[in-house]
């Protein structure tokens, strides 16, 4: 199975988004995901290394928005693409030879996010599916095995009410297994959404009740710009 990058959308920015400009690298917020799944979750941050890392029942993961610079355009603008925080239940990848390998294989939902330092608002992010099916079907309903966050859903919230929600209900509520807040094929980009890159985006599994609170409470600016595990 291959990363597929899901494509940005450069939304259309309010007034308040103008006056406040982008917030200076040194204020991003952060990506932090909120394992409240029974069963650990492996993850790649793309843009990284790419190594393996276990997430536990419980566990917190975070890191600081960063760029991905990609060089210049024609005009000599920065072009800057995003970050995949690929996620995965697979327990078998635990006792793989191969972790990266097995992890690849299995099927990934991913927590993308692109900063972009000179562009308002700085910040868009999405879930995506694109690779999270059985062969990269296109509707992904197999009756046996869904999406990996399928079985009781996802929610995704920002620290300011400008940063939009997603939520994947638990189960099967469409008639069939996908989110019809994620993307599901590459250019489902009515599924990325924009907000000041100050702000941080919590992403919390296996469930639709938020986490918010409790991250915010733990300390949202613990990570000081590492990658990194915690459990609350």
């Amino acid at each position: 199975m291959h990363y597929t990058k899901a494509a940005v959308l450069f939304v259309v920015i309010g007034l308040s988004f103008a006056q406040l400009g982008v917030a200076p690298q040194h204020e991003n917020g952060e990506a932090i995901v909120v394992n409240k799944c029974s069963l650990p979750v492996f993850h790649v941050s793309m843009g990284d290394s790419g190594t393996v890392g276990t997430l536990p029942a419980g566990g917190i993961y975070r890191e600081q928005f960063r760029p991905r610079y990609l060089g210049d355009d024609s005009s000599g603008e920065g072009k800057y693409g995003g970050i995949s925080i690929m996620l995965s239940l697979n327990q078998t990848i635990a006792k793989a030879a191969d972790k990266q390998q097995a992890f690849f294989q299995s099927t990934i939902t991913q927590f993308e996010y692109t900063y972009h330092p000179l562009r308002l608002p700085g910040l868009w992010y999405d879930i995506s599916n694109v690779n999270g099916y059985v062969f990269d079907s296109d509707d992904g309903w197999n009756g046996k095995r869904p999406w990996p966050f399928q079985a009781n859903g996802l929610i995704v919230e920002g620290t300011s009410s400008d940063c939009p929600k997603v939520v994947c209900p638990g189960g099967n509520p469409n008639g069939n297994s996908t989110c019809l807040q994620a993307y599901t094929h590459p250019k489902d980009d009515w599924a990325s959404h924009g907000c000041r890159n100050s702000n941080s985006i919590v992403l919390t599994l296996c469930t639709v009740v938020s986490s918010l609170e409790d991250v915010i409470n733990f300390g949202l600016t613990q990570s000081s710009g590492q990658t990194h595990d915690e459990c609350l």
